[in-house]
């Protein structure tokens, strides 16, 4: 909880979250995330650079991982 609060100002939805020790020294953190389908590629990086710093300033996580999927609901009829 205390993790998706940090985030939570970062990205639009957290879906997922899940944080866990490799070892002692590897800590490990993966999200996957709803942003706006209007982003562009630059804003999205912004975004994983900024959540990324901090999960390395506030829990010390070395490893991050974000999906990202669009908050619109896409019609795949082609």
């Amino acid at each position: 909880n205390e993790v998706r609060q940090q985030l939570n100002g970062v990205f639009d939805s957290i879906d997922d979250i899940h944080v866990w020790n490799l070892c002692e020294h590897i800590i490990v953190a993966t999200l996957h995330v709803k942003e706006k389908p209007d982003l562009t590629l630059s804003e999205l990086d912004n975004k994983r650079a900024l959540a990324e710093e901090i999960l390395k300033r506030r829990f010390n996580v070395t490893h991050v991982t974000i999906q990202f999927e669009s908050s619109k609901t896409h019609d795949h009829n082609f």
